[in-house]
């Protein structure tokens, strides 16, 4: 069965999600100053060119397993000489205002010589619903429409003096979801059909699709392989489902692929869990 998802699709009902991302009451407020402690103003410099933004789901730390949450992240266009600048700026939410104040550049103590952004991220705390996004310096202020639902996260507005969005339209994990990524070499593109039959037919499986349009939480497909292959996207029942996918994968890298090279196999789920072929 496939099925599609679409903006106004709902997350399943009584989710454990919705304790991760409990949202904030109307009148609380929340000032934070992002500059790194024992670090004064007089380490700030002028923001040159404009800042990207972009709100999406996310992970604390990037690379770890757990809820994705809402996040806020601001990036540079100029690419500095020296690595480990960020951007001073505080944030804080009022209601239906998201408010982000940047103060400039900061230059910490220690810098690497290696080119790269000025860099920022914040978690948003947000239910569902509309929002206005205001981005300030300098006596600027860029305002923008800010769209939470179930399924997606939507900017809208022109881009302004100081920033701008890359991408309109950001689709959010489905709740016990999990993608399917495969790479083969060419001699070897068989193993891509042949484990998905195996893991359809030991596991409970509904499979479902993104629209082309817009950001998508999981990889659209494999990378640095000799072929890589369209990703593929599953929900499962329960949690139990996801590990009986994994002892699968196991049990195929061990029976099938064995020593076989230039292959590789993960599956990811919504919670950043992973199994691949190369540790089993």
């Amino acid at each position: 069965m496939t099925a599609r998802i679409h903006q106004d699709d709902a997350r399943p009902s009584g989710s454990v999600v919705a304790a991760a991302l409990t949202c904030l009451s109307a009148s609380l407020l929340v000032a934070l100053l992002l500059i790194p402690v024992g670090c004064s103003r007089d380490n700030l410099e002028p923001l040159e060119g404009k800042v990207v933004f972009s709100i999406r789901e996310a992970y604390d730390p990037p690379h770890d397993s757990g809820y994705p949450r809402i996040e806020l992240s601001m990036a540079t266009e100029k690419i500095y000489p020296e690595s480990y600048l960020s951007i001073a700026a505080g944030v804080w939410i009022d209601g239906p205002l998201v408010a982000v104040d940047i103060d400039g550049i900061h230059y910490p103590d220690v810098l690497l010589t290696m080119p790269g952004p000025a860099v920022f991220t914040w978690p948003l705390d947000l239910a569902g619903g509309r929002y206005v996004c205001r981005f300030s310096y300098g006596g600027h202020d860029d305002t923008y429409f800010l769209t939470v639902t179930d399924s997606s996260i939507r900017v809208s507005g022109t881009e302004g003096s100081i920033t701008k969005p890359p991408t309109a339209l950001c689709w959010r994990h489905p709740v016990n979801s999990f993608a399917y990524v495969c790479g083969t070499t060419e001699e070897d593109t068989w193993v891509y059909d042949d484990f998905l039959d195996s893991l359809r037919d030991q596991v409970s499986l509904t499979e479902f699709g993104f629209p082309d349009s817009g950001v998508i939480p999981y990889p659209r497909s494999s990378s640095g392989h000799h072929r890589d292959m369209p990703a593929k996207y599953f929900l499962y029942q329960n949690d139990a489902d996801f590990e009986e996918a994994g002892r699968v994968l196991k049990e195929y890298s061990k029976n099938v692929l064995g020593q076989r090279q230039g292959i590789g196999i993960m599956l990811v789920d919504w919670k950043n869990k992973r199994h691949t072929s190369w540790e089993n």
